[in-house]
C-alpha cells in the first residue's frame, strides 16, 4: 500500500448496530486493498461503538461525535479527514460488491475529466425480501438530463475525485434537511464528466429505519427544490415547467406540450455548450428522446438523415431508446450508415 491511500471510503453511522457489521465487512472483502476507511460514529447510543471498536485493521479510522451532528455535518467532517485521491461513499446499511473499488478506480484512471462515478445496483426490501434492479442511466448526457428531476446516483455507489471537492470548496449542504447527496452531485456536474458503471456493484437496503422510508415526503419536497435550483443554474432566463411535469416528459411518461418542448430543446442546447459534454452525444440523445413519439420507420429515417458520425455517438440510454424503437438489426444498420 502507498504512503497515502488512493481511496478514502467514507461512512457516517448513528445507531446502526443491526447492519453496520455487514457494511464494514463488504469493504474488508474488497479485492482492491489500497484504501482507508473513515467511519464517523455520530454519537450512537446502541452497540455501534462496540462493533466498530472490534476491528483490528489499521486502515479503519474511527471518529466519534460527542453530540449528534446529523448526516451532512458528519460526512463533511469525514471529508476534512480524508487523505485519499478518491472518496468512495458507503452507507452503514448498504453492501458493496467485492470488485466495486477496483472497477471504479480503473475507470477513473482512464479519464482525468471524470469527477463523479457511480454504479448500478440492487434494492433489497428487508420487510418483503424482494430484490429489484436499480438501473440508473450510465452515460454523461442521460445522467445530466435525469438530474433535472431525480437523483441519478445510488449514494453508496458514488466515487469522487477528491481534489475537485477541495479546490472548489464543495461540501454536503448542511442547511438542507434531506437529499444532501443529490444536491452535491448537481454541483459536481459543473466540474467534469459524470458516469455510472453498468455493473451492479452495490445493494441498497430498504428497511423500516432507513431515511428514505421514514422521511419520504420530506425527501421528495427537498428533492424538488434541488432539481429546480439545478435547472435554474442551467437555464436562468427560462420559466421552467413544474418539476413533476419535467419528470413526466424527460422520462418518457408522456409527450411534451408545445411550451414544454421549447424547454426540452433549450435544455439540450444548454448541454451542448457544456465543456465536459460531447455535442454529438447531446444531439444523439435528443434524437433518441424525440424518437419515442415516432413510429419505427420515421425513427430510422430521422437517424439516417443525421449521419453516421452522429449515430455512432448514440450510446448508453440513447442507444437503448433507439434499439427499443426499431430493434437491434435496424439500429445496427442505422449506426453503420455514413
Amino acid at each position: 500500500m502507498s504512503v497515502l491511500p488512493r481511496v478514502t471510503v467514507l461512512m457516517s453511522v448513528r445507531d446502526g448496530a443491526r447492519h453496520v457489521r455487514q457494511a464494514v465487512g463488504s469493504i474488508l472483502a474488497q479485492d482492491y486493498s489500497d484504501w482507508e476507511f473513515i467511519i464517523i460514529d455520530d454519537a450512537s447510543t446502541d452497540e455501534t461503538p462496540l462493533i466498530l471498536g472490534s476491528y483490528d485493521d489499521p486502515r479503519i479510522r474511527i471518529f466519534r461525535n460527542e453530540t449528534n451532528l446529523g448526516l451532512a455535518k458528519s460526512l463533511n467532517r469525514g471529508l476534512e479527514l480524508a487523505r485519499g485521491e478518491f472518496v468512495a461513499r458507503q452507507d452503514h446499511d448498504d453492501v458493496s460488491a467485492p470488485s466495486r473499488l477496483r472497477r471504479q478506480i480503473q475507470r477513473m484512471d482512464m479519464d482525468s475529466d471524470l469527477v463523479l462515478l457511480g454504479t448500478r445496483g440492487y434494492q433489497y426490501d428487508e420487510e418483503t425480501g424482494l430484490i429489484r434492479e436499480m438501473l440508473h442511466p450510465v452515460d454523461n448526457v442521460s445522467i445530466r438530463v435525469k438530474m433535472c428531476y431525480q437523483n441519478a446516483f445510488i449514494h453508496s455507489s458514488v466515487f469522487i475525485r477528491r481534489n475537485v471537492l477541495v479546490e472548489n470548496k464543495l461540501r454536503f449542504n448542511e442547511v438542507l434537511s434531506a437529499t444532501q447527496d443529490y444536491e452535491l452531485w448537481t454541483r459536481l456536474c459543473d466540474y467534469g464528466r459524470v458516469l455510472n458503471l453498468s455493473n451492479k456493484l452495490v445493494t441498497y437496503r430498504w428497511h423500516g429505519a432507513s431515511i428514505s422510508r421514514l422521511r419520504s415526503e420530506e425527501q421528495r419536497a427537498v428533492a424538488r427544490q434541488v432539481s429546480s435550483a439545478y435547472i435554474r443554474r442551467a437555464l436562468p432566463t427560462m420559466d421552467a415547467p413544474d418539476p413533476e411535469h419535467i419528470r413526466q416528459i424527460l422520462s418518457g411518461d408522456r409527450p411534451p406540450a408545445p411550451n414544454e418542448l421549447t424547454f426540452v430543446r433549450a435544455l439540450f442546447d444548454n448541454l451542448e455548450k457544456h465543456a465536459f459534454v460531447s455535442s454529438d452525444e447531446v444531439r444523439a440523445s435528443y434524437l433518441a428522446w424525440a424518437s419515442k413519439w415516432l413510429d419505427g420507420q420515421r425513427v430510422v429515417e430521422m437517424f439516417s438523415r443525421a449521419g453516421g458520425r452522429l449515430l455512432r455517438s448514440c450510446r448508453g440510454d440513447a442507444l437503448r431508446y433507439l434499439v427499443a424503437r426499431v430493434g437491434n438489426a435496424a439500429a445496427r444498420r442505422v449506426r453503420m450508415q455514413e
